[in-house]
């Protein structure tokens, strides 16, 4: 199998490490950040970019290690990012001009999302000090300079997609200055931002509207108090915020669900609260390993799903239906994996202020 990836563009991370994409398991993988590189265009036709593609042309996804996240899913027949890529991405950039470009300016975010750490969301670094030890970032805070955002500006004009994660987009005013000039020079750019929707101010409605193919995800993991405790957010705070972007830009966000050992009982409550939007339900936490639906009791896991889905099945994520049993990065087993489960939520309850196995204590059962 192929993938679409290294012929349309690339990716930069919230350290600013270029990488091929958002899936790839190195994220040094070519050991070159943004500021290392006179220009994102040139750095694209060079040598070591040709070589991923020829490899990825002759020898196919499998001969590329950094591939491997893709490839495992693909093995367990579930739905991974190549599959997105080879959907929405076109095979060869006709130009020789990067077509696609996937971006994180920061890793700037005012939430704390239960399966995310400090390398994504500066709100955690706080947190962090709180929590299991063996479960800490110490990431700094990550911001592309005032050169490196001049090099996004420079492929702007022949972009044909432009995806902005975080972080969170709207806090951080780069992408604001980011989405101006791409408005003004290149409206046509199809536009896709993952958002928490915590907060929009209003000055971001103006560039947002004049983009004629925007795309714009807001990511629910649950609603009410479990959306409260997974995000670190609050949930009517956010649902408001979601009904008043569609009416003032006049796009309905996608709702992006990124499921984990706390929301799967939570499953349906959130598709049925956003029936009418599009949603995204195929996510399912892989790492940290401890928070993977896979430490649960797999027969228990099918048939509370089951019973959830039991008039549409199609609802269920086939990354869910076919989830494995998770191995953690220090070669921990299931049983270790539930004891660092346990230890972090605990923790995490302190957090928040009030405690998860409450909102749903069938999490104490099902092991």
């Amino acid at each position: 199998m192929q993938c679409n990836a290294p012929f349309t563009g690339l990716t930069i991370d919230p350290a600013g490490w270029i990488t091929m994409c958002c899936n790839s398991s190195d994220r040094e993988q070519f050991g070159v950040k943004i500021t290392d590189v006179p220009d994102l265009q040139e750095f694209w036709r060079s040598a070591q970019w040709d070589k991923l593609r020829s490899d990825m042309n002759w020898l196919g996804l499998r001969s590329i290690k950094e591939c491997s996240v893709c490839s495992k899913a693909i093995d367990r027949g579930q739905k991974a990012e190549v599959h997105n890529y080879n959907q929405y991405l076109y095979q060869n950039s006709t130009d020789g001009k990067i077509k696609y470009l996937e971006m994180t300016t920061s890793n700037v975010c005012n939430q704390s999302c239960a399966m995310c750490t400090s390398y994504f969301s500066t709100k955690w670094r706080k947190i962090e000090k709180k929590m299991p030890e063996w479960s800490r970032a110490g990431s700094p805070t990550h911001s592309l300079s005032d050169e490196s955002i001049d090099k996004i500006m420079q492929v702007l004009p022949t972009l044909e997609r432009l995806n902005i994660k975080g972080g969170e987009p709207f806090a951080d005013l780069n992408n604001l200055s980011i989405l101006q000039q791409l408005a003004e020079t290149n409206p046509e750019c199809n536009v896709i931002i993952t958002s928490n929707f915590q907060s929009i101010p209003k000055q971001w409605y103006e560039p947002l509207k004049k983009l004629k193919n925007l795309v714009i995800g807001a990511s629910i993991d649950g609603t009410h108090k479990t959306y409260d405790w997974i995000r670190g957010g609050n949930f009517e705070n956010t649902f408001w915020n979601i009904k008043d972007f569609e009416e003032e830009v006049g796009v309905r966000p996608c709702i992006n669900m990124c499921i984990s050992v706390y929301n799967v009982y939570n499953l349906k409550e959130t598709q049925d609260f956003f029936k009418g939007y599009t949603q995204n339900f195929y996510n399912v936490v892989t790492l940290p390993a401890y928070l993977s639906p896979g430490i649960l009791n797999l027969e228990k896991l099918k048939d509370m799903l089951l019973k959830q889905f039991e008039h549409d099945k199609s609802r269920i994520s086939p990354n869910l239906w076919n989830v494995e049993v998770p191995t953690g990065p220090e070669g921990e087993n299931k049983d270790e994996l539930i004891e660092k489960f346990f230890e972090y939520t605990v923790s995490l309850n302190k957090v928040r202020g009030f405690n998860i196995f409450d909102v749903h204590p069938e999490l104490t059962k099902i092991f």
